[in-house]
């Protein structure tokens, strides 16, 4: 049994346009790694050794450049890209309402033996607390070894997410809402964190902060879709538990 709400065309257009959104943004930050010289700067391996540019379909910034007076983007490709970002949640809202019915197993909740399971449900256990206590050591390890260097700063930009899917997956049979609290919570840590390591490394705020952009936002995307391709793989193994094909049984 799941709990499946039928979700009106106008939700699911807004989860579509919300994919689209997180789709195309990924991609304007992955276009830093092709349309800038080098990587050290974003790292804090080095201070404007190489140009840096980014933008998708067209570029709107390059260090260095001038678009006018004060002007630090291009507005004129800034206006046309936002305009494709349109289109791109706009298609994914059409195809998220055109396939809603196809979509709706991702976003299923398992409540088989729901009452049993709300009696087992707790906020503690061994392997949850195994875990939490697994990432802080690695965590905290990872900072004694590599020190407020530029290693650590890359470390935050590339584990980054990990560790805060980790974290908020640790705690067993903690409310998803609580999760998200959790999650924001040691998102900001982070955050904190990467911005004063990149202070003593003397990097610019708005440096550190492009760099978490361009490296948390398309890991975020690929774990958004591991998850669903999750979501769906378990949704498929339950209903063929529940209706096995016939003629057979279905054995796991």
């Amino acid at each position: 049994m799941t709990v499946n709400d039928k979700a009106s065309p106008r939700l699911w257009f807004i989860r579509g346009g919300a994919a689209g959104m997180m789709l195309y943004a990924a991609i304007n930050a992955l276009s830093w790694f092709y349309l800038s010289e080098g990587w050290s700067d974003l790292f804090g391996g080095t201070q404007n050794a190489a140009t840096e540019a980014v933008g998708f379909p067209f570029q709107i910034w390059q260090e260095g450049a001038s678009y006018g007076p004060g002007w630090v983007i291009d507005f004129y490709y800034a206006a046309v890209d936002l305009l494709v970002g349109g289109v791109f949640i706009c298609v994914f809202g059409w195809l998220a309402v055109r396939y809603s019915d196809q979509l709706s197993p991702l976003l299923q909740v398992p409540t088989e033996d729901e009452g049993r399971r709300k009696n087992r449900q707790r906020t503690f256990s061994v392997r949850g607390l195994f875990l939490a206590t697994t990432i802080a050591a690695v965590f905290i390890a990872a900072v004694q070894s590599l020190g407020l260097s530029s290693k650590l700063l890359t470390a935050i930009y590339l584990a980054g997410p990990a560790v805060l899917i980790l974290v908020a997956m640790a705690p067993v049979g903690m409310p998803w809402k609580h999760r998200v609290v959790l999650l924001i919570l040691f998102a900001v840590v982070m955050l904190g964190g990467s911005l004063f390591v990149g202070h003593k490394l003397g990097m610019e705020f708005d440096r550190v902060l492009m760099g978490v952009y361009i490296c948390w936002v398309p890991q975020s995307v690929f774990a958004v879709v591991m998850v669903l391709l999750w979501s769906w793989l378990v949704s498929n193994r339950s209903q063929r538990v529940v209706n096995p094909p016939k003629g057979g049984t279905t054995n796991f």
